[in-house]
């Protein structure tokens, strides 16, 4: 009977331990969210969705990524006047809500509660770091899971029709953000399953054709839609400018620079999972040296003093986020791989151990795929890496708590290790966290004022960036009204989003194309728009965490090349500076 209830108490602690986690899951994104005032990426993002509509040609340029538009088109148009860029945050959490929840329900035949819901708190927090925000990478993450979802589940209870529904959330994907289309890599899952399971070619020629048919009924089904809304011309205009792109030498996006950037991501990340695990190999040497004394406290000594003696070198770790993110991408191709190597010995399990074996060993793979595939079209895919990691994050914590090889290492002070290795790296992703807010200052107590306008509030920023801002959108009614076109540059487009104007140079971040597609975008904008927009000007980069302190332009090919037709532009028609502040300059033409 003492035992009975002995093991009810330990099981009552664990399952309070698990609500407590799923709370501290919950409340941890709404901490930070309503501090940051960012000009860059989320006023691209706002304005993109604001237009969407009612205006596509004047976003048409970010055509490539329409499923994204239209999914912040419908939230900005719920929601947009009302919760503003706050709003824009929350749908953020709301995605990480979702991507967590699929993920729990996608690995939890396979990964035992005591990994599954620690890692889902982690994963949080780490891929949280880099803040929570309705577009394409928190869209693109949230599909992957999706789609693995039904994939995994229809592999592993025989529910075939779950595949068809899986190709269709990846087909989606593609709209999400073109570079998802090797989604489709997904598929090997399947072989991959069938090989364990030792399916026919029968079996696995009909699960294959569902999954292709759900992509291909997806990527119909998307066309027609855009064809019904008008879209269609602009997507297959941006495709057609994606080839272009990829092709520019010197582009941000072409496609040397990308496959480069890609194969670094593969390079550092294969030599810190080398570093780590010959640093695990150290440990075992020293432990079993110093396992002569034969006393325990001594080997947790030594255990703790390696844990803790990388950060006495690299007290300041946590705020290197690419070293950061390289270190748990290599603890994730550990503990992938981990998951992976007991799969050939299948076959000698029990029937039930080996449906269960077969389900982790294609789960581990899948999140294998997203973890590589994700930062491939990015310029700076190692930051975006980290939303490729829902499924890795517990699976891999799995594999390496579920390590059996450890020679003269007790599974006591093992499991020592493991936590404090888990621990540690919480830790330091709490405190990247803390410090980090997407391109603003990294103190936090310095971030405690509002700017008065109906789409910033609940937005928390420093004091000279809240009054810059604020001087800015006092003067602007004085020049533009909602839905007259503007032209704001050097990095500046949420100044659309907060005045409710049209790009007129059919994007709201035109830094961002080469200098002759910026000529040829001015050429047609003066043909089919012959009215010229008021100019709205940054005087340095807001792409910079101090502006407006901060005031140094970004340089670079594309970016002086633009800046000199702008230049030449004001000059030619005449343009006249009406009003300035200490950061932004508003300029007109004459008559206006």
């Amino acid at each position: 009977m003492k035992a009975v209830k002995a093991v009810k108490a330990v099981k009552d602690k664990r399952i309070n331990l698990y609500r407590l986690i799923i709370l501290l899951t919950a409340v941890y994104p709404l901490l930070y969210i309503w501090q940051g005032l960012d000009f860059t990426d989320t006023g691209f993002s706002l304005t993109n969705y604001l237009w969407v509509f009612d205006d596509p040609r004047s976003i048409e340029t970010s055509s490539r990524i329409w499923l994204t538009n239209i999914l912040g088109g419908l939230w900005v148009y719920f929601f947009g006047d009302s919760l503003g860029v706050a709003g824009y945050r929350l749908a953020g959490v709301l995605l990480a809500y979702a991507a967590l929840f699929l993920t729990y329900r996608a690995l939890r035949p396979y990964v035992k509660r005591e990994y599954l819901f620690p890692g889902l708190f982690f994963a949080m927090v780490f891929i949280g770091r880099s803040g929570f925000m309705l577009n394409y990478n928190t869209l693109t993450a949230l599909f992957y899971v999706w789609s693995s979802y039904y994939l995994l589940t229809g592999l592993n209870n025989s529910r075939q029709h779950y595949l068809f529904i899986s190709g269709v959330v990846l087909g989606l994907n593609m709209f999400i953000r073109l570079p998802n289309i090797l989604g489709l890599m997904l598929g090997v899952c399947i072989l991959f399953h069938g090989y364990l399971d030792r399916a026919v070619i029968s079996q696995l020629g009909r699960r294959i054709s569902l999954f292709l048919a759900g992509y291909g009924a997806a990527v119909l089904a998307a066309l027609t839609v855009m064809l019904f809304l008008g879209h269609l011309d602009n997507y297959l205009a941006s495709f057609g400018e994606t080839v272009v792109l990829l092709g520019e030498a010197e582009g941000h996006h072409g496609t040397g620079r990308l496959t480069a950037a890609l194969l670094d991501i593969y390079k550092i990340s294969f030599l810190k999972t080398v570093t780590v695990v010959g640093y695990f190999g150290i440990l075992l040497v020293v432990l079993r040296l110093t396992g002569k004394f034969n006393s325990k406290f001594v080997q947790y000594g030594v255990i703790t003093l390696a844990g803790i003696l990388p950060l006495s070198i690299y007290d300041d770790f946590y705020r290197n986020w690419y070293g950061m993110v390289g270190l748990v991408s290599a603890v994730l191709l550990l503990g992938l791989a981990l998951n992976l190597a007991p799969c050939r010995k299948l076959n000698s399990r029990t029937i039930a151990d080996a449906m269960t074996d077969r389900g982790n060993c294609a789960a581990a793979l899948a999140a294998l795929i997203i973890l590589l595939i994700v930062p491939a079209g990015s310029a700076d895919g190692y930051v975006t890496s980290v939303y490729g990691m829902y499924l890795a994050i517990p699976l891999a914590v799995q594999g390496i708590g579920e390590f059996k090889f450890r020679p003269g290492l007790s599974t006591e002070h093992y499991r020592y290790t493991i936590i404090l290795g888990f621990v540690l790296l919480l830790v330091l992703a709490l405190a990247a966290g803390y410090r980090y807010t997407y391109r603003d200052s990294p103190q936090r107590m310095s971030m405690t004022y509002q700017v008065d306008h109906q789409k910033l509030k609940g937005v928390f920023t420093t004091r000279e960036r809240a009054q810059v801002v604020t001087e800015l959108l006092e003067v602007m009614p004085h020049y533009v009204k909602k839905g007259d076109y503007l032209l704001a540059y050097e990095q500046i487009p949420m100044v659309h989003f907060l005045t409710g104007t049209r790009p007129y140079l059919y994007g709201s971040w035109p830094m961002l194309y080469s200098p002759g597609k910026f000529q040829k975008m001015l050429d047609r904008a003066l043909a089919e728009r012959p009215e010229l927009p008021v100019i709205v000007r940054a005087g340095g980069s807001t792409e910079k965490f101090d502006w407006p302190r901060g005031k140094t332009l970004r340089g670079g090919y594309y970016l002086a090349g633009s800046r000199k037709i702008m230049n030449e532009f004001i000059a030619v028609k005449n343009y006249r500076m009406v009003w300035e502040n200490s950061f932004f300059e508003i300029l007109i033409p004459p008559g206006k």
